[in-house]
């Protein structure tokens, strides 16, 4: 799945297209133009392409609220434990962003 920015915010650039990584709550997540995967509101992109990656394991919260990710990265806390700088939620996230996204 990619986006392309229509909306000015910090850390992206306008107009380029980004490869989103997943969906948190309806939230897109993505690596910004700091390298840190951050979530964004997607009410600041268009799809540019909409075809969701075979890997993502995809549910819906108690509000319809969708959430898909590699199935690695769908514990519960994974991003926090990512951000708390915590070695193996490091690893995980590099290795599956190596391995399924290429990059």
């Amino acid at each position: 799945m990619k986006v392309k920015l229509i909306n000015n915010t910090n850390n992206l650039t306008l107009n380029r297209e980004y490869l989103v990584l997943g969906i948190e709550a309806n939230y897109f997540r993505l690596i910004n133009d700091e390298g840190k995967p951050y979530l964004y509101n997607p009410d600041l992109f268009v799809i540019s392409e909409s075809q969701y990656p075979t890997f993502w394991k995809c549910n819906e919260g108690e509000d319809n609220e969708k959430y898909c990710y590699p199935n690695e990265w769908c514990e519960p806390g994974f991003f926090e434990d990512y951000f708390d700088n915590i070695e193996s939620a490091v690893k995980i996230f590099n290795q599956i962003l190596h391995q399924k996204y290429g990059l």
